[in-house]
């Protein structure tokens, strides 16, 4: 028995209606190697074109679906605004095939965005401009999301006017954010190459790049899931596309772990900022104390040299340099000797109180408190132990972004525990 295709039926009404193929083509304003292909079951038209293809030839676009005309039995059981099982299993083939290809594109959006991100470390690295980097990466950021907006209106118009494809639009709606998502999250974690870099001729580290691309990245996803969470409550109110029956309980407990979320990420950032900013390294470090200003002169006078690597790490260790000689200068542009120019002075009110030669190059910083002539404090911060205790902070830092994704992961694991599945 031939097997009766929604194709062979296309070719027989074209021909029993004495039409070419070129003249359906200018009707449903295709071409006629669009025609072809779908006469050849290479590839079937859009659920959108069923119903002009079907008026053009006086056929339901149940009829048309099956491949073949109803028979008097058929038309009496199912009238012709009652698709068939056979019809309906074509229709569900089409929207099968329409999803497949949105998916297709959608995967070409996401593709341009990652080039995107390539782009940007093209530039940052290779050529050492973060800021090309970056404009680079938006070209490609901002043609992904017009693509991806072109392929959603195309995807919604291959089944207009059709019913009952409520589910079909859900998933074609939750691709489209993921990709918006992906691009609002590259893009973000784009932004370091033009916040902490201000010079357009250099480029940004790949550990810093690293380390605050990832925050604004992980910023720039929550800000979206807090985005989509309206937008989806909204599309479903106003009937865009069918939701599951779970999704008020679902979208409900997402509110609940999300207000909770933020609230405890909002303690621990309070606890955070204020170790930063009311602690700090200065209060972390060890500090030297002296009891007396000739005590304090004889160790910041002691000629000792200090010296660090690149990274900040601590070398007290001397290190061979070459004979050179420094030059200083006051503030006229005049060439003034070693000594004046490392001259300091400890102040009481306006009044000096010591007057050094400052030669210990371990010191870092000074702080002193004198009341008449009798010292309260007087302390100095070596290099050695800022580095100690920035070190310590760093720690303490890291601690609370451990602190941020163990909050994270459970309020992720909270909602997976209390939502519903489909």
């Amino acid at each position: 028995m031939e097997k009766k295709t929604i194709g062979g039926f296309i070719a027989a009404l074209r021909k029993a209606n004495g039409m070419t193929q070129k003249d359906l083509a200018e009707k449903l304003n295709v071409s006629d190697k669009t025609v072809s292909r779908w006469e050849r079951d290479d590839g079937a038209p859009d659920l959108s074109a069923i119903p002009v293809i079907a008026e053009i030839f006086g056929v339901t676009c149940d009829e048309l679906l099956r491949g073949e005309r109803k028979s008097p039995e058929q038309q009496a059981e199912a009238p012709d605004n009652i698709p068939t099982a056979k019809g309906e299993k074509q229709r569900q083939r089409l929207l099968t095939v329409a999803l497949s290809k949105y998916k297709t594109r959608s995967l070409i959006a996401g593709g341009l965005a990652l080039a995107g991100l390539l782009a940007a470390m093209a530039f940052n690295f290779g050529f050492n401009r973060a800021y090309l980097g970056f404009l680079a990466g938006c070209v490609f950021y901002l043609a992904a999301a017009i693509c991806q907006a072109i392929f959603l209106n195309g995807a919604f118009l291959s089944v207009a006017d059709q019913e009952d494809t409520g589910d079909y639009r859900r998933q074609v709606i939750c691709l489209a954010e993921g990709v918006w998502c992906l691009i609002a999250v590259l893009f973000a974690a784009s932004l370091p190459l033009i916040v902490f870099i201000h010079d357009s001729f250099v480029g940004l580290s790949g550990g810093s790049w690293l380390l605050r691309g990832a925050a604004y990245g992980f910023s720039a996803l929550n800000l979206c899931a807090g985005l989509l969470w309206l937008l989806n409550g909204q599309l479903v109110k106003k009937g865009v596309y069918a939701a599951k029956a779970n999704f008020a309980h679902n979208h409900r407990w997402q509110k609940y772990c999300a207000v909770g979320l933020l609230s405890v990420l909002a303690m621990t950032f309070t606890c955070q900022w204020g170790l930063n900013q009311f602690v700090g390294v200065r209060e972390l470090a060890e500090w030297d104390s002296f009891d007396n200003l000739n005590n304090f002169r004889t160790y910041i006078e002691s000629d000792v040299e200090y010296h660090r690597n690149f990274y900040g790490a601590v070398n007290s260790a001397p290190v061979a340099q070459p004979d050179q000689t420094i030059i200083y200068y006051d503030a006229h542009g005049n060439v003034i000797p070693v000594e004046e120019a490392l001259t300091e002075h400890l102040y009481e009110g306006s009044e000096i109180v010591l007057t050094y030669v400052r030669r210990n190059e371990a010191v870092r910083d000074i702080r002193y408190s004198i009341k008449d002539g009798e010292i309260l404090f007087l302390e100095t911060l070596t290099w050695d132990n800022y580095y100690r205790a920035n070190a310590q902070l760093n720690t303490f830092n890291t601690l609370f972004g451990l602190a941020y994704a163990a909050e994270y992961l459970i309020a992720l694991g909270f909602y997976w525990f209390k939502r519903k599945k489909a």
